[in-house]
């Protein structure tokens, strides 16, 4: 949901105010989204000086992950996986599994 969409939702539940929250709301709303993204962006550094990597999460249908083209199975049991891209650590050059 991004801002406005957030913002029109929020209006909706508080039809009931007097005068017009539409400004309160966008500055709630953008400090929760600075918030977030502060919050994934210290997540992501600490994860980057962790010892293990975290990897894409494969997408539905399959089960190879997309930052690396190795399934969950073939990684040390110390690495991670996300569905979050901002968290995606693994940076190695998928491989080909057709050519294998």
């Amino acid at each position: 949901m991004n801002v406005e969409e957030h913002i029109a939702d929020l209006e909706k539940q508080f039809a009931h105010w007097d005068g017009q929250p539409r400004g309160y709301l966008r500055d709630l709303i953008m400090a929760q989204h600075y918030v977030d993204w502060n919050y994934a962006q210290a997540l992501k550094r600490i994860s980057d000086q962790l010892d293990h990597l975290t990897h894409a999460c494969p997408p539905d249908g399959s089960g190879v992950m997309p930052c690396c083209g190795k399934t969950p199975f073939e990684v040390p049991p110390t690495d991670r996986i996300t569905q979050d891209p901002n968290l995606v650590t693994c940076h190695e050059k998928p491989t080909n599994r057709e050519s294998q």
